[in-house]
């Protein structure tokens, strides 16, 4: 079931981060949700006018179509909103990332730059979700980050950085973070010592 909404979903979910985006363009932060609710509170009043416009005798047919279009748009992208709320307290999401660095053959070169890569989360503007910054263990590869999941606002990346090695930056998605997926990275050191 998560799997359906979350494909649903998707669309609705790129329009109100691409909202944001523009809203941080004009230095006004507001979280995901803040923007879903008020995008949703617009459209109620825009369904109800849009309702109300569609029935008045002296609005011409071109118009009356347009406005009773708005009265079937409107709340569908309400029910949207309100399916996402509703999915996302249905199925949280788990409280970690985990996955493993394709290291090759061990040497004490690629244990030491294990030592100092740090492994974190971002969310969709590449902004660090507060999380516990990753540390990956050196003799196996493997890594776990764990983080608080915000509502409307699961991390959508996971970047790798370290002074020895190629940084990465790896996009995840929910389906991924609640199927609790191990991620497979790529680990390149860079020439010269670390």
């Amino acid at each position: 079931m998560p799997e359906l909404t979350d494909a649903l979903l998707n669309p609705f979910r790129s329009i109100f981060e691409w909202i944001l985006a523009l809203l941080v363009q004009v230095n006004i932060e507001l979280p995901v949700v803040a923007v879903q609710a008020v995008l949703a509170a617009l459209l109620a009043l825009g369904t109800w006018y849009a309702l109300r416009r569609s029935r008045l005798p002296e609005v011409s047919a071109p118009e009356r179509l347009a406005w009773t279009a708005g009265t079937w748009i409107f709340p569908i992208v309400i029910a949207a909103v309100l399916l996402d709320w509703s999915s996302q307290v249905a199925f949280p999401l788990p409280d970690r990332v985990q996955g493993v660095f394709q290291v090759g053959t061990p040497t004490p070169q690629t244990e030491q730059c294990l030592l100092i890569t740090h492994i974190e989360l971002l969310d969709f503007r590449k902004r660090h979700v507060v999380a516990s910054t990753g540390r990956p263990d050196t003799r196996t590869g493997r890594f776990e980050v764990t983080f608080r999941p915000e509502f409307s606002n699961p991390p959508r990346y996971l970047r790798v950085a370290s002074s020895c090695c190629e940084n990465t930056e790896v996009a995840i998605t929910r389906r991924e973070i609640r199927h609790r997926q191990n991620f497979t990275i790529p680990f390149v050191l860079r020439a010269g010592p670390p």
